[in-house]
């Protein structure tokens, strides 16, 4: 659904964030500066239609964008109750100055490089390396339409069933 947005939402990084839950929601000023927040707001109703959600807060000073998959419109509303809407929905310029867990490594729309180079220290062992590509190669070989993850369905269903690795 995520390709059905318009492009200046795309590079917005805080919305593949939202998309993968983490975090599950973002706060913003209801009259924020910021272009990514704008970029949120004008483009609200295609935002829904691909699974998100837009909560505004009970003194109609905050929105918050949230993933409809992650978080419920009602623990919003009972978090906001209670003041503690800022827990459950960290402000957006918070989350951007701390590097949103997952948004500075999700690539932008068109780019399929990944943002930093890979260090020896952030690779996973060799024999990690070696498990993964075996499980994966394993994975790509077809099964008999009797067999996978929903047996006698046929092999187009267990191949879109299969997990990735």
């Amino acid at each position: 659904m995520l390709e059905l947005l318009p492009a200046d939402v795309l590079d917005n990084p805080m919305i593949f964030a939202v998309a993968k839950g983490n975090p599950g929601a973002v706060s913003a000023p209801k009259f924020s500066k910021d272009p990514f927040v704008k970029s949120v707001i004008k483009h609200a109703e295609p935002l829904v239609a691909a699974g998100f959600g837009i909560y505004e807060s009970i003194d109609k000073k905050t929105d918050v964008l949230f993933n409809t998959a992650v978080v419920d419109a009602g623990d919003l509303q009972e978090a906001d109750q209670q003041g503690r809407l800022a827990e459950l929905a960290p402000s957006f310029d918070t989350v951007k100055t701390a590097g949103a867990p997952g948004a500075a490594a999700v690539p932008a729309a068109t780019d399929t490089a990944p943002s930093a180079p890979m260090t020896p220290e952030s690779q996973p062992a060799p024999s990690v390396q070696n498990k993964l590509a075996t499980q994966r190669t394993k994975n790509l070989m077809p099964t008999s339409p009797t067999g996978g993850p929903a047996p006698g369905a046929g092999q187009i269903l267990n191949s879109i069933l299969k997990q990735p690795i």
